[in-house]
């Protein structure tokens, strides 16, 4: 990312304007103008290059790992779901049977008469 792509926010908020509180002190936050401020020395003290990108390979290194670890998460998913539809399949086969069972005894006492 650009050092100055918040500082950049910034001044396009500053510029769009907007009500200035009446008094600073009771503000949560600090006027633009003194955050841009901030921010201007943040990037001077550190040394900053507001013109090149910096982090963009440590970023696209966690956008990878986060890929991966969502792609395990939802392969995880699908196989707990596939095997929570096996066991549902196994009970009612298993539901079937056993009423297949009870109803035997019945029909065959029925053929006996």
């Amino acid at each position: 990312y650009a050092a100055d792509g918040l500082r950049n926010l910034m001044i396009t908020l500053h510029d769009q304007g907007g009500p200035k509180p009446l008094f600073p002190w009771l503000s949560t936050h600090p006027e633009t103008k003194e955050r841009i401020n901030n921010l201007e020395a943040i990037i001077d003290s550190n040394g900053y290059n507001r013109y090149t990108y910096e982090g963009v390979e440590k970023h696209l290194e966690i956008q990878k790992r986060v890929a991966q670890l969502l792609k395990e998460y939802e392969e995880k998913q699908k196989e707990e779901e596939e095997g929570k539809q096996e066991e549902k399949q196994e009970d009612e086969q298993q539901q079937t049977q056993d009423k297949e069972q009870e109803l035997k005894p019945e029909n065959e006492q029925e053929q006996q008469q």
